[in-house]
């Protein structure tokens, strides 16, 4: 099975792109049309990058928030040879609305939420996967950027959705977070520090609990978090090379 989009600096191009479908629509582009330019975008990306022309196809779908409770935006690559689909490529769209914002600031920034965009991103995903009448072992992998990490985050941590997610300064996940969303991880606190009500539970510090979280997501997930490297970029001016500022690249991978 071949995996497309192995350099960095593609994964941080294509996820640059997804910014780009609400500037396509406001154009003057139909949803088509603008899905047909962000194809070609994406090969012409390719083809910089590696000297290479695409040999493959691409197909998109993208999760719609009207259709959602939140404001959950993001798009799947369908990338396939021959008509057979080899690789899923979900792409999490970070914070361009007011919505998304406050639930930075009231939701994933201090915990208490975030999550449903990580499960009506599951449900879209499962969706596609259904649709396209997909292998259940087809290669999924996540890219995301701010909001869009915390999203990809959760989905792996609670839903084992990727083989592997490449974040780029993300807005990371937190131990409260994951005491709403995962009951394992809850009942694991509680039984720890013998706190079984809200405030209790509040008002445990969060670095007091997170070896615990570490412990329990990697036998529950079966994930690992690793700082990479140090990276040129900065999304919204990924127009040239010159335009790059330093930033950070992540990776978790699935241990299969």
């Amino acid at each position: 099975m071949n995996l497309y989009f192995i350099k960095k600096e593609i994964q941080m191009r294509i996820t640059d792109l997804e910014y780009s479908f609400p500037k396509l629509m406001d154009q003057g582009y139909s949803e088509e049309g603008a899905k047909e330019k962000i194809i070609k975008d994406i090969k012409r990306i390719y083809l910089e990058e590696t000297g290479e022309a695409a040999d493959f196809d691409i197909e998109i779908e993208q999760l719609d928030p009207s259709e959602n409770s939140s404001d959950a935006k993001g798009t799947a690559l369908l990338i396939s040879k021959e008509e057979d689909v080899e690789e899923v490529i979900f792409i999490s769209r970070g914070s361009v609305s007011a919505e998304d914002w406050i639930d930075n600031v009231f939701g994933a920034g201090i915990g208490t939420g975030g999550g449903i965009y990580a499960r009506e991103s599951e449900a879209f995903l499962l969706d596609v996967i259904d649709q396209h009448d997909l292998n259940d072992d087809i290669s999924i992998r996540g890219f995301g950027h701010s909001k869009g990490s915390n999203t990809l985050v959760q989905m792996q941590l609670n839903y084992e959705t990727f083989n592997e997610v490449f974040t780029f300064n993300g807005a990371q996940s937190n131990v409260r977070q994951q005491l709403i969303e995962d009951s394992s991880f809850l009942t694991a606190v509680q039984d720890r520090f013998d706190a079984y009500t809200e405030s209790s539970i509040n008002s445990i510090p969060q670095k007091t609990s997170k070896p615990l979280l570490k412990t329990t997501t990697k036998t529950k997930a079966r994930t690992f978090i690793k700082r990479v490297r140090k990276v040129i970029f900065s999304m919204h001016l990924m127009q040239c090379q010159a335009c790059l500022s330093l930033g950070t690249f992540k990776s978790i991978k699935r241990i299969m």
